[in-house]
């Protein structure tokens, strides 16, 4: 519920910058830089390399030329190997579940975003099966989607949009894209995934560790975070307008001004 909202209020019904803007801008990358690109009209997503601009002012991108005004929504996409060949994918989503969970968002612009705005990592399995709970928001005949078509996870060279990161508790190493600067909510779900995470956050606005009384290693967790906040703020929690249940612990820290 904390990915599912921290991808609500983080989307803004976002205007795709013009043509002409995102050309410059892509005819001036270095050669071979692989970029992600949404074509004109949202329906489709593109991966593949950029190559400057040809004699007659179009931009090479992959095997083909574009005009300016075909160049709508780019993200760059260093994850992406500079031997892969340009694919062009369908988008595929619910409209409808999109108008009810995100109000503000036109569904196709919603759908095609690569910005990351949440990380989960904890167990595969029941990350998986969470990301099929059904969910909507009231409201006379709102029809229930499973969260990954809200969330919708990051999958190398898939079409889908990039809202978050699941991450199995022993990943090597952070994937991509969630090792990217910008503003997100990190999820640590399970003593093991805190243990193993706390000390290595990278740019994270938020962090939210979630310790379990009876996970084997609860005790080791619930220092680490401790050890990891000792010269922060504690924070009451009226401040961030929440009040748990009689049956969870909260402890909340801010960091110092």
């Amino acid at each position: 519920m904390a990915a599912l909202g921290m991808v609500r209020v983080s989307y803004r019904d976002r205007v795709l910058p013009g043509g002409e803007e995102n050309f410059r801008r892509l005819a001036a990358l270095p050669p071979r830089t692989m970029v992600r690109a949404v074509m004109s009209g949202g329906g489709k997503v593109e991966v593949g390399p950029v190559m400057g601009t040809d004699p007659r002012g179009n931009l090479r991108f992959g095997r083909k030329s574009l005009k300016p005004s075909h160049c709508a929504d780019i993200t760059l996409a260093p994850w992406a190997s500079h031997d892969y060949r340009e694919r062009k994918y369908d988008i595929a989503y619910d409209a409808a579940l999109i108008r009810n969970m995100v109000p503000s968002a036109r569904p196709e612009l919603f759908a095609t975003e690569g910005r990351t705005a949440c990380v989960v990592m904890g167990p595969t399995g029941d990350l998986e099966e969470e990301l099929k709970l059904r969910v909507a928001r009231p409201g006379d005949g709102a029809r229930l989607g499973p969260v990954y078509e809200i969330l919708r996870p990051f999958d190398m060279y898939k079409a889908r949009g990039w809202h978050s990161v699941i991450c199995g508790t022993q990943s090597f190493d952070w994937p991509l894209p969630a090792a990217e600067k910008g503003r997100r909510l990190l999820i640590l779900d399970g003593a093991a995934a805190v243990n193993r995470w706390v000390g290595n956050i990278h740019d994270a606005d938020v962090v939210l560790a979630l310790v379990h009384r009876s996970d084997s290693s609860a005790a080791a967790a619930a220092e680490a975070v401790l050890n990891q906040r000792r010269s922060a703020l504690r924070l009451d929690l009226r401040e961030i307008d929440w009040t748990p249940s009689p049956t969870v612990e909260v402890v909340a820290f801010g960091e110092p001004a």
